[in-house]
């Protein structure tokens, strides 16, 4: 099916993405949408819900359709896939990949680490040291990342880790009971740092169950800028990052391979992500 790609352009586009209902990945396909309709292209959605074989069967899909160029955000590394699509010249770019540091191909991705330092050392610039972060589990390099970033700002400003501090959430319902054993221990922290986007809310509405004040009484910060906390009174504090540019950029790329039809060097693109400082920390 990938040689039968070449030499057959059509005015399709597949663009595979982790999770349709999440809000981060409708973000992302309303910049490729936007982009498309420039280009005169229509395209392909495929969800793999984070299954590496529904992963095979839409990429499977896309290239029976004999789509132009495929952008896929997959779940983890997959060097022969890769491999296949290069090796029979298929217009592709994977997007948000962290791991795709390892694979010979193009990319759009953002800095994990580095912006998750960045929202933790905001937090110590605004005088907090109790810190605690509300993380999912560490099963991809995108989740270890963050965690990391949280852990290199404690220690450039000389604070020891506290392993009571750092909650690991399954989901949106241990995010919930984090953030309530957080605050009833006997040393509760200033500040909640929530490093996935759809576990905010979760962390929000413990601490409002609980009679707590944002951020009068605990502060907050997301990675991640939900709709809702721009509505939210107060305002929440965010690390926002370049969704719909990514996608947007991400279909911009395919058409100039499609159009020039060079094989080069992989190359690497990373957006940065910009901190929003609204009314959820509180200057100690």
């Amino acid at each position: 099916m990938a040689r039968s790609m070449r030499g057959m352009q059509t005015n399709l586009i597949g663009f595979l993405v982790e999770d349709v209902t999440n809000p981060y990945f409708v973000k992302m396909l309303a910049g490729a949408e936007q982009q498309a309709n420039r280009d005169s292209m229509t395209l392909i959605i495929g969800s793999s819900n984070e299954r590496v074989d529904k992963e095979r069967s839409h990429i499977d899909a896309f290239l029976s359709y004999r789509c132009s160029g495929v952008a896929l955000c997959l779940v983890s590394p997959d060097k022969e896939l890769i491999s296949m699509l290069r090796a029979e010249h298929v217009n592709f770019i994977i997007l948000d990949a962290p791991f795709a540091e390892e694979l010979p191909c193009d990319r759009i991705c953002i800095d994990n680490e580095a912006d998750s330092e960045q929202a933790v050392r905001y937090l110590l610039e605004c005088g907090h040291r109790r810190i605690a972060i509300v993380n999912p589990e560490p099963l991809t390099d995108t989740e270890r990342d963050r965690y990391d970033g949280y852990r290199r700002a404690l220690e450039v400003y000389n604070i020891e880790e506290d392993p009571d501090r750092m909650k690991i959430c399954a989901g949106k319902d241990e995010a919930y009971r984090a953030a309530t054993m957080l605050m009833e221990g006997g040393n509760p922290p200033t500040a909640l740092y929530v490093a996935k986007q759809s576990l905010g809310l979760s962390v929000l509405s413990a601490l409002l169950s609980m009679g707590l004040r944002v951020p009068e009484d605990v502060s907050l910060l997301i990675f991640g800028d939900p709709d809702w906390a721009s509505i939210f009174h107060p305002r929440i504090t965010c690390l926002q990052r370049q969704v719909e540019e990514m996608g947007r950029l991400g279909i911009e790329f395919l058409m100039t391979k499609m159009r020039t039809q060079e094989h080069r060097e992989p190359r690497k693109i990373v957006l940065d992500s910009r901190l929003v400082v609204r009314e959820s920390v509180k200057k100690l």
